[in-house]
């Protein structure tokens, strides 16, 4: 099975609907998939629209998920990490985002302690708040967790033990469920009104993200974007916890 074959077997479903065009909404893979079928089909789409797009001129997609790992590994070190040192009255991990991340690693540095960690992460879908901030909440609580019990008084650890006991402090709030609610109006409406027929927008649009759980304003977590919609630095940096993004712009496209 490939994505050619599936972009032909979307066709076939057209073709059995009796539709001559169709419209197409893809996020990540979707784009993938989004950018298959569009090269083969193209005159068979009406609107398309690709959200958080992977880069279909590499040879497989399996670059993406190559870069995966190392993405997940900014995000809990950038954003993450800031939020979490935001929010101490919640965690009590202090306000200082590199110390959080140096703890959490310490915490979990023998092969026990890591597998206990992942089982922890496991159980309550940690792993979803890097792609959905509704579970902020929860992934903060499990990393203070995951310290307390690595800096626990010493003893021999059992994974599935130290992994309970992790969990069992895990929370889940009615705050985190209305959280995925949340969506971004300034980027959202252009394109529910695109696909419902609407003129595809002429501006580049450039909005703050909604703020995280527990905070009210959006936060830099690497350093601002420039006109080329670059980084000033290369490096990943701990950036000042204090400093609220600038608010979203609309700005002219670029050729």
């Amino acid at each position: 099975m490939t994505t050619e074959q599936a972009a032909y077997d979307m066709d076939f479903i057209r073709h059995l609907l009796g539709l001559d065009k169709v419209t197409y909404m893809g996020y990540s893979y979707g784009t993938w998939l989004g950018a298959w079928y569009g090269s083969l089909f193209s005159d068979n789409i009406e609107r398309m629209a690709l959200d958080s797009a992977t880069d279909s001129t590499q040879e497989s997609i399996q670059t993406l998920y190559n870069a995966a790992h190392e993405g997940r590994d900014r995000q809990f070190r950038l954003r993450m990490m800031n939020w979490i040192s935001r929010n101490d009255e919640v965690f009590g991990l202090g306000t200082d985002p590199e110390t959080i991340w140096k703890r959490y690693f310490a915490a979990t540095s023998t092969p026990e302690k890591s597998l206990a960690t992942q089982w922890s992460w496991n159980a309550v879908n940690g792993p979803a708040a890097f792609s959905n901030p509704i579970g902020y909440r929860a992934a903060g609580s499990l990393v203070a967790g995951i310290i307390a019990e690595g800096e626990a008084p010493s003893k021999p650890v059992v994974p599935a033990e130290s992994a309970a006991r992790v969990v069992d402090q895990t929370e889940l709030t009615d705050e985190q469920r209305a959280a995925a609610h949340y969506g971004t109006e300034e980027v959202d409406r252009p394109v529910i009104d695109f696909l419902l027929g609407g003129d595809r927008p002429a501006q580049t649009i450039v909005a703050a993200g909604k703020p995280l759980p527990l905070e009210r304003s959006t936060y830099e977590s690497w350093t601002p974007l420039d006109e080329n919609a670059e980084h000033a630095t290369e490096a990943p940096l701990f950036t000042d916890p204090t400093i609220p993004a600038e608010t979203g712009v609309v700005r002219e496209p670029r050729n």
